[in-house]
């Protein structure tokens, strides 16, 4: 590496010179010269032995610690590591006499300090093959600057001997007298300088070794010439040393890369100081290309600038590195332009990618969010619990699916978040990374459906329409509220229950009572694709009891390819339609039978009222001993319980006025139980108790004795359902109750008070629980068909509570039934029937009296006029009304049937009030309906009268009216 300097003979003569002279001319000041150069020449001496141990240290140690590290065996890297350390030691002191400002010494100890950090830092770790380069090239500049150190220690060697002759030939003029002395430290100083020779040509040959055998390529270039080259140098370019030696640089270097190239090493050889890394291209001589990494620095050979490169063949590493850049290119490229956002996160937390739908999303430019944490995106709170989840992935290495809600510049978006850790190629965990969805859009899609479903639900659990939906194979998928309540099925029993079951479950009839087939039931008819609309028919739910008439529809779901989804049959619930409309034909049969038996008591009471009239005009007629009187009072009695029975009838009919009045409800129940007594078998007995007070009630009397007729009715049904020929009592019986406190009856809460209660109890059949919590639904009837319409308790109650009172019902099968009502005595006493008065004469009063019945007319005419009025009486209205208009002012007071062929009592009143409005208008009948009255009221009738009032009370009327 360097020209080895050899001994010459002038220079020992020269030393013995110095030394003569020296001795002769300055005898002690020689002396103390020669101390000080054997001083020195022991330095320089021990300055070869510690650069040649170091050499030995360092080749020795380099290779037990970069070969330990691999192989193991001999080689040992903690031997390796003590040994370079003993160099580094030897090599720090052999400089330690050199000034610290000579630049070589400086960069000699920067060296040391370079190799001992990088060795300190390779002994902590396993070195890379960086790392282990980086330690090759280290070494190379230490052993470079070594060898230039030793050329300076040769350098000041030869200034030593230089200054050794001059003292040579001075001590050889001054004295020979010394000659010997120096004569032998001549010898000796030659003797030193041999072995000094032998250290640096061992040093030299130990340098070359560690250099040509390293892994990267050494090369020293001389004006752009190669004058030393290792083989690993020619390796690489694929040639050998001796083909490499004398070349030019240059000619290897590609040609795009050799003005750089020229241009380096004019620097790198201007530039003592100068240093170069970097990469460049060369053509192997088999046409390949090779990229290298190059490191050079300036040195001096023998006094002629250099360049020492230090390369190795990166294009392996080149090609994998532009290969992984390629493909992170492609993965950013694709991560950027994703619908999704992506983004990686260090270990720390902190974001290290984040692509392009990550910044639209979070509003945020990546180069805001790169090197932050979450808290940059996230508010505290939130923040903690995504850094948290992240720590877990760490610890569980596992991937996680969560959701999350994002701040963004358009408000909080829901984020469906994929995180996982991530891996590097050798396994280890490198970071997080993560994929986004935005998933506002599809939650509110969602929700939306579900809001739609469940307003379909909703509405279907809300419809009084039956709903049951099947599947293909007949099973049931849904019931809605309203199939459960019509049908007695739950949902849990429809949906669970097979095809089979529900054939024993319930069973279909047609209206007429056949038996429908299950396969022929609406269901069915539906699945096998049949029309079914407006299908009637009963069903029966055997374990529930239930009998329904249904009005069913049925209709399929059918996918885009015609297959069958689902079969919706949906029916509504008519029993009570169907039982309504039967009412209805019965209600019309008793509103007809009413109105028949109303427009018989009418004429009846015609007839009555002229029999009971004519009576007592015989019975006045006659002399008080005649004994006629005996019998007209027998028809006067005959005539006041045929009145009676017209009462009773017209109250059956409903065509009494419903008013409201404080009345003794022992008369209402007397009449009924008087009224249903002879309707009754023989075999069924009424049996009455009741107390001796009165029991005033504000009562409509026609409603209460409906009340008491329908209870009496029941009982009475009750005892001949258990037995055709069984004998049956019903007992009614009348009491007042005082309630301390408010009390449950029925469905009602009674304050406290006093009550009248009646109870009616039979020996019958009796009810069990599911008929008595239906016994007063509308239309809910246990009778056969044509016996009762299920309206009768369901009026009776709205009545009694319509009175303030309640009802209460117990009974048992085979028990009888006990009904009791209870209802609010009044403060006030019942209205008695005011006694007769004396009938005042009519003085001259002029009475018209209009009527199509001939002997009615007769009879008031003639009872009138008895009583001192004047009365003028027609059959025909038409006629009586001509014969008015004639002379109003005549008359005082007309009287007017309600019911005539010719023409209305309200058109007769009309007439008579627009001709002479002060003119009373009392008007008569035997029917009169409420509606008839509060007609007649409007036109201005003073009193309406039933049939059959006697004469009497027709006297007391026109009494009252007149004066």
């Amino acid at each position: 590496m360097s020209e080895t300097l050899q001994p010459t003979r002038t220079s020992t003569m020269r030393w013995v010179g110095v030394a003569l002279g020296t001795a002769l001319l300055f005898g002690v000041a020689f002396f103390g010269v020669l101390q000080v150069e054997r001083e020195r020449l022991d330095a320089a001496a021990r300055i070869s032995r510690q650069h040649g141990r170091a050499d030995d240290d360092l080749t020795t140690g380099f290779l037990h610690f970069t070969l330990g590290a691999r192989q193991g065996g001999a080689w040992e890297r903690p031997r390796g590591y003590v040994l370079l350390q003993q160099a580094l030691r030897e090599l720090e002191t052999s400089v330690r006499g050199l000034p610290d400002t000579d630049q070589l010494t400086a960069g000699f100890r920067k060296d040391l300090a370079d190799f001992e950090r990088l060795l300190k830092a390779q002994s902590l770790r396993s070195g890379t093959l960086q790392d282990e380069v980086a330690l090759q090239l280290a070494l190379g500049r230490l052993k470079t600057t070594a060898e230039a150190v030793d050329v300076r220690l040769r350098a000041r060697q030869q200034q030593f001997n230089d200054r050794f002759d001059r003292n040579f030939d001075i001590a050889i003029a001054l004295g020979l007298l010394l000659i010997s002395v120096f004569g032998l430290l001549a010898i000796r100083s030659a003797l030193l300088q041999r072995r000094l020779f032998e250290k640096l040509v061992d040093s030299e040959s130990k340098f070359r070794g560690l250099v040509e055998q390293s892994i990267a390529g050494v090369a020293i270039i001389q004006d752009g010439v190669v004058t030393y080259a290792n083989p690993r140098a020619a390796e690489i370019v694929g040639a050998t040393v001796e083909g490499l030696l004398g070349r030019n640089f240059l000619d290897f270097v590609v040609e795009r890369d050799r003005e750089a190239s020229r241009q380096i090493l004019v620097q790198l050889a201007s530039d003592p100081k100068g240093q170069y890394a970097g990469a460049f291209f060369v053509n192997r001589s088999d046409g390949a290309e090779v990229r290298l990494e190059l490191q050079a620095s300036p040195v001096r050979i023998n006094g002629t600038p250099a360049v020492l490169g230090i390369v190795q063949d990166v294009s392996e590493r080149y090609r994998m590195e532009s290969e992984r850049l390629e493909a992170l290119q492609m993965l950013e490229t694709v991560s950027r332009s994703s619908g999704e956002a992506i983004f990686v996160k260090d270990l720390n937390g902190r974001y290290t990618f984040f692509n392009a739908q990550a910044e639209w999303l979070s509003g945020k430019p990546a180069s805001e969010v790169i090197g932050r944490d979450d808290h940059i995106l996230f508010p505290p709170e939130e923040a903690e619990k995504v850094m948290a989840l992240d720590r877990q992935i760490l610890r569980d290495l596992k991937v996680y699916h969560v959701e999350t809600l994002l701040p963004t510049p358009t408000g909080p978006r829901c984020m469906d978040v994929v995180k996982g850790p991530l891996f590097d190629r050798k396994g280890g965990v490198s970071g997080i990374f993560g994929v986004t969805r935005d998933m506002t859009d599809r939650k509110a899609q969602e929700l939306a459906l579900e809001e739609s479903r469940a307003e379909l639900e909703a509405v279907i659990d809300a419809l009084e329409e039956g709903v049951v939906v099947y599947a293909p194979d007949g099973h049931v998928l849904r019931v809605n509220p309203a199939a459960r309540r019509i049908t007695g099925f739950n949902i849990a029993q429809a949906s669970g229950m097979s095809v089979a079951e529900r054939k024993i479950a319930v069973a279909w009839e047609d209206l007429d009572g056949t038996p429908i087939p299950f396969a022929d039931s609406p269901a069915q008819r539906t699945l096998r694709g049949e029309t079914v609309n407006n299908m009637e028919c009963v069903l029966l739910n055997t374990g529930k009891g239930i009998r329904r008439i249904l009005n069913c529809n049925g209709s399929l779901v059918k996918n885009p390819d015609g297959g069958v989804l689902l079969g919706l049959v949906t029916f509504t619930d008519v029993t009570e339609r169907r039982q309504a409309e039967k009412a209805i034909i019965q209600a019309q049969r008793l509103e007809s039978l009413g109105t028949l038996a109303a427009g018989i008591a009418h004429d009846f009471n015609n007839i009555l009222l002229a029999i009971t009239g004519n009576a007592i005009l015989a019975d006045a007629d006659l002399p008080p001993e005649h004994p006629a009187h005996a019998s007209l009072q027998e028809v006067l009695r005959a005539g006041q319980r045929a009145k009676d029975l017209v009462r009773r009838i017209l109250l059956f009919a409903r065509a009494e006025d419903a008013r409201r009045q404080t009345a003794d409800l022992r008369d209402v129940v007397s009449e009924a139980v008087e009224l249903i007594r002879p309707t009754l078998p023989a075999r069924i007995q009424i049996k009455t108790s009741s107390i001796s007070t009165l029991l005033p009630v504000s009562m409509d009397t026609s409603q209460l004795h409906q009340v008491v007729v329908n209870v009496l009715t029941n009982a009475a049904h009750a005892i001949e359902d258990s037995g055709s020929e069984r004998r049956g009592q019903v007992e009614v019986s009348l009491a007042e109750v005082e309630l301390p406190q408010t009390v449950h009856a029925g469905s009602r809460i009674l304050p406290p008070g006093n009550y009248a209660s009646l109870v009616v109890a039979d020996d019958g059949c009796g009810m069990d629980a599911a008929v008595l919590a239906r016994v007063f639904d509308p239309f809910f009837t246990t009778k056969v068909v044509g016996r009762g319409t299920g309206l009768g308790l369901s009026i009776v109650r709205g009545i009694v509570e319509d009175h303030g009172g309640a009802i209460n019902i117990q009974s048992a099968p085979g028990k009888g039934t006990r009904i009791e009502i209870l209802l609010p005595k009044s403060v006030e006493q019942p209205q008695l029937e005011k006694p007769i008065p004396g009938v005042v004469r009519g003085a001259g009063r002029h009475v018209l009296y209009i009527d199509d019945e001939a002997a009615l007319v007769s009879l008031v005419t003639r009872y009138l006029q008895r009583h001192g009025y004047e009365v003028t009486g027609n059959t025909d209205p038409e006629e009586a009304l001509a014969v008015f208009n004639e002379a109003p002012e005549r008359y005082d007071l007309v009287v007017t049937d309600l019911s005539m062929p010719q023409m209305s009592g309200f058109d007769v009143a009309r007439i008579v009030r627009d001709r002479a409005p002060n003119i009373p208008v009392i008007m008569m009948s035997g029917y009169v309906r409420p509606e008839d009255r509060e007609r007649a009221l409007a036109l201005g009738v003073r009193d309406v009268l039933l049939k059959p009032s006697t004469v009497e009370d027709l006297c007391r009327t026109i009494d009252s009216q007149l004066h």
